[in-house]
Order: structure tokens, then C-alpha cells, then sequence
């Protein structure tokens, strides 16, 4: 939070951190609340809170500014200028703030090249491995012809070819570690008593924009370019007693992409899985007579019958493998002379060829043939208010509510909302609490219950309780309780992204026979409908 606004995206539903926020210069307090914190929070603060307050223009005036520099090409400078003005009386009744901020750093890079958990093949396999950070290169059943049966019939047939995985490409070749960020916010105070002074309540306008280029790591890698956020608020608030608080969130994606779909897709611009498995088995048993040189090698002519040798061999001769997997990888990228017309060439890095077919790719929705890019004009708005009440005796009341809007639009690129579909959901959520001081004020009773309402889903109740008992100076007895709930997100509930292999799909509803996918991959083979195993999705629920 951020002077009490959520700050996470609307649409893409992560939070913004301080991308859209304050700079160092007007950060007056940073409050952290370890915990299941729902109960005065709402449904965002499962694993806690980290809630910023910036500094009051009333109270902090003048210029200040600074540059910082440091590694990886780190650059930032920020300004804040704040100014106070008095009515005839002599009393400040208007003040106002403007904040200026600008970043960029080299981000780091994601280079790691080894095997992916659970991946088939390790580092060391002539034909190549499945990488973290190479995308494509992903493990295709047609190019295993390792047979984990029968061994003898493994290394027989293309001998020495086992398992061989595509070219794919480096995430370096893909995104843009050009960390740019720049915000900009202005904010009106206005005190409707001035004679007060800082007792007065206030009316305060405030308005914030954040844009900038960096890269996200959620359900997929995303290269978020250009992105936007603009914020504006309206608040009348006494400290301590009350506050009537609404703002709205608007995000713009800008150019945003996603680089491992788009691996896909330049590799589909040149050849399709299978035409390029074909090539390079083709190479490897006709074109290159791959095989006719693994013989002439040594490869054992009885390994059928006699395994054992056959392995050695292989583990003897991994640098030749390599080699001629090299070369097989090499013609299957390239256009197949006895098909010129059918394939094209593998598109390299750093030519003009792939940076053409990475531009068009890259600004085409991924709701088009061929396109990576996906769309956000979410938009997030939220009521809330609360009211602080001392009753004589009875203690402190303190009663509040929240009713918050999601208006996501991604046009189909990220949520479901296609064909004149427009996806709306809105929360409501209300709490009240009760404090007492007892024995001499050393013991504090506190308890607080709120209830939340998603459209799409139950009622859910977060109580939290706690006593607190100062026996001297310095000393304290805490025992306390706490619960929260987090709801699911717009992405859990509406979202339709593909990401190359798969659509990842939120699901509101029970979802009914699907197909375990080792089952489907048995009836494939087998044409046996009796392997197929079935299984349901309870509809999704809020985390409690």
C-alpha cells in the first residue's frame, strides 16, 4: 500500500512494488505488518503487509534532490519541490507536492544453460539437452528414439542417435535487460479548517503516473515494454479519526511480449516440429549418412546382442556424437535442398532476417497467427472508508468498508474477454473493530472481525484478536491471533494466455472428464479408449 492504495496491477494482477510509487525523496514512513493481516487489510494481505506513507506537504517544504549512481550502468535522480500557502487569517490552508523521478540499470541476465528439473538428458548428451533459459529447445517426443523396453531394438535402429532436442534461442537474444523506470506525481492538500492547523481535516487530490521497461517473471517470462500506470485519488481524511478515500488504477502494456512464445513462433516461421525432427533424421540416415560413419567409428555391428559394449562405446566416443549431431542440427535449420520450397532457414540472432521477423512477431497480438504481444487497458477502482469512534467506558469502535471494480480489457490476449465479452468483477468487504485499555492502561484488548464478497464467490469471515499486557518498561506479554483470505486473482478466475505448448485458463466453474495426459499418451499409442483416465476441478476458492 501507498498512502493507503493497493498498488498491483489491474490486468496482470502483480504487484508494482515501487515502479508506480514514491521516490526515496518523499517516502516518510515505511510500516511492515508480518502475518495474516486480512482482518482490517481485506483479501490482499494473506501473507502480510507493507503499507509507505509519503510526506505531508504541510509539514515537509522546500526543494531537495538528489543523483545516485552505482554498477551495472545504475543511474537514478529524483526531485521533490513542496509549498504551503496561508489564507488572510495566517493560517496554511493550501499545500502542494510535485515528484519527479527517473532510473535505468543493466538488468541481470538470465544465462542459466543447464538442464531443466526433470529434464530427460543432462549436460554432456552429444544431441543436446532442454536449457532454463534457451526456449524451444524443449523435449519433443519424436526426437527420442532411446527405447526404454527394448534396449536391443534402441541401438539398432539410427545407431548412436538416441535423443536430440531443437535450436532453440537464449533469452538474451530475446528480451531487452534495459531497465528503464520514470514517475511523475503531483498532490493538492487542502485543509477545510485551517485554524486547526494539523488537526484539520483535509480534502487531498493526487494523481501519479509510472512508465518503464523491464522484464516479470509469473506464469511465463514476460518482457513488459513500454508498460504505463496511472493513478489518481480523492480523499477527506482527519488523522486518526476518519478517511473517505477513492482511486482508480489504469494500465496501458504498451509493447509487452512474451519471449519464450515468441521462440515458438520464429521457429515455426522456419519449420514446424515435425518437418524439422524429419531433416534431421533424414541427415543422420540418408543425406549425411551419419550412421554409415558411426559404424565406420567402431559402433559395434552385435550391439543388439551385446548392450553393454554398445554404451561403452557411446560414452568413448561423445566428442564424434557431438559432431555429427552438430551437423544434423545444422541441415535442419538450414532449407532442405531437395525441399527448397518448402522450409526456411533457421533465423539467426543479430541479422537483419530475425530482427524483421522478431519486430512483426513481437507488435502481433498473440490473439493473431503468428504474434506474441499481448494487450492490458485494465483498469482498477475502489471505494473505501473508515470511521474512529471513543465511547466512554465502552473503548475505542472503529467500523469500515471497501467496494472495489476490476475492469479488465486485454482483447483476448490475456483473459477470456473475446467476441463482445466483457469481463467485470467487483469485492466488497466491511469490518469493525473494538480496543480497551484495562488495569491502569497496562492491558490492551483488541478484536476485529471482516467480511468479504467476491461476485463469484462465498461470504468469507477473517477474525483476529490479540492482548497485550505491559508489565514495565521495556517489557510486554503479545498473545494475539489473525487470519486472512486471498482471493483469486482476475488470472485465476478469466484468464485465456497461450503460451506456445499450452493455453493456461482460469476456471470459475467446475471443470468436468478431463484427461490425464499420460493416459491420453497410452490410448495414442495403444487406440485402447479403457486407458483413458478421467478427472474433475473443484471450482476454484479463496485461500484462507
Amino acid at each position: 500500500l501507498i498512502d493507503g492504495i493497493d498498488n498491483q496491477a489491474p490486468g496482470l494482477n502483480f504487484s508494482l512494488g515501487n515502479f508506480l510509487g514514491a521516490s526515496d525523496l518523499d517516502v516518510l514512513s515505511l510500516e511492515i505488518i508480518a502475518g495474516a493481516a486480512g482482518a482490517y487489510y481485506g483479501p490482499a494481505a494473506f501473507n502480510g503487509v507493507i503499507h509507505l506513507k509519503t510526506k505531508n506537504p504541510f509539514i515537509h517544504t522546500g526543494l531537495s534532490a538528489y543523483v545516485k549512481a552505482g554498477e551495472r550502468n545504475y543511474q537514478e535522480a529524483a526531485i521533490r519541490y513542496a509549498d504551503v500557502f496561508q489564507n488572510k487569517q495566517g493560517h496554511d490552508f493550501l499545500a502542494y507536492k510535485l515528484n519527479a523521478f527517473a532510473l535505468r540499470a543493466d538488468d541481470w541476465r538470465a544465462e542459466n544453460y543447464t538442464p531443466v528439473t526433470d529434464s530427460r538428458d543432462t549436460i554432456g548428451n552429444p544431441g543436446r539437452h532442454d536449457a532454463v533459459n534457451i526456449y524451444g529447445d524443449e523435449y519433443f517426443l519424436r526426437n527420442d528414439f532411446r527405447d526404454t523396453s527394448d534396449l536391443h531394438v534402441d541401438l539398432c535402429r539410427y545407431p548412436g542417435l538416441r535423443t536430440f532436442y531443437r535450436t532453440g534461442y537464449k533469452e538474451v537474444d530475446l528480451v531487452d535487460y534495459n531497465t528503464e523506470n520514470y514517475k511523475a506525481g503531483i498532490a493538492i492538500h487542502l485543509r477545510t479548517k485551517p485554524s486547526k492547523g494539523i488537526e484539520s481535516p483535509s480534502i487531498i487530490l493526487s494523481g501519479n503516473y509510472g512508465a518503464g521497461t523491464t522484464v516479470y517473471q509469473g506464469d511465463n517470462r514476460f518482457s513488459l515494454k513500454g508498460i504505463q500506470f496511472a493513478q489518481s485519488k480523492i480523499e477527506f481524511s482527519k488523522p486518526d479519526k476518519f478517511f473517505l478515500r477513492a482511486y482508480h488504477t489504469l494500465t496501458d502494456a504498451g509493447k509487452s511480449y512474451d519471449p519464450y512464445f515468441t521462440a515458438l513462433r520464429l521457429q515455426d516461421l522456419s519449420k514446424d516440429e515435425s518437418a524439422w525432427s524429419k531433416a534431421y533424421t533424414d541427415f543422420w540416415d540418408d543425406y549425411g549418412n551419419i550412421d554409415d560413419s558411426v559404424e565406420l567409428a567402431g559402433y559395434p555391428v552385435d550391439g543388439c546382442l551385446y548392450p553393454d559394449s554398445t554404451l561403452r562405446w557411446l560414452s568413448d566416443h561423445t566428442a564424434d556424437l557431438a559432431r555429427w549431431h552438430g551437423m544434423a542440427a545444422h541441415f535442419a535449420d538450414s532449407v532442405n535442398i531437395r525441399e527448397p520450397a518448402s522450409y526456411n532457414e533457421f533465423y539467426e540472432p543479430g541479422t537483419f532476417r530475425f530482427d524483421s521477423a522478431f519486430a512483426i512477431i513481437t507488435n502481433t497480438p498473440n490473439t493473431s497467427a503468428g504474434g506474441t504481444q499481448f494487450y492490458d487497458h485494465s483498469s482498477l477502482l475502489q471505494i473505501a472508508d473508515e470511521y474512529t469512534l471513543e465511547v466512554v467506558r465502552l473503548g475505542e469502535i472503529r467500523v469500515g468498508g471497501n467496494y472495489r471494480k476490476y475492469l479488465p480489457v486485454s482483447r483476448g490476449t490475456i483473459f477470456s474477454d473475446t467476441s463482445g465479452t466483457h469481463i467485470r468483477n467487483s469485492e466488497v468487504g466491511i469490518y469493525a473493530g473494538w480496543k480497551k485499555k484495562f488495569l491502569d492502561q497496562k492491558l490492551i484488548a483488541n478484536v476485529v472481525v471482516r467480511g468479504d464478497k467476491n461476485q463469484n464467490l462465498n461470504w468469507n469471515i477473517t477474525p483476529a484478536a490479540s492482548l497485550v499486557y505491559n508489565l514495565k518498561d521495556r517489557t510486554y506479554f503479545r498473545f494475539s491471533y489473525s487470519s486472512a483470505i486471498r482471493n483469486p486473482t482476475l488470472s485465476d478466475q478469466y484468464l485465456h494466455l497461450n503460451v506456445g505448448p499450452a493455453i493456461l485458463a482460469g476456471h470459475i466453474g467446475q471443470v468436468d472428464s478431463l484427461i490425464t495426459i499420460p493416459s491420453f499418451i497410452e490410448w495414442r499409442n495403444t487406440n485402447d479408449m479403457v486407458k483413458l483416465k478421467y478427472f474433475n476441478i473443484d471450482p476454484i476458492r479463496p485461500e484462507k
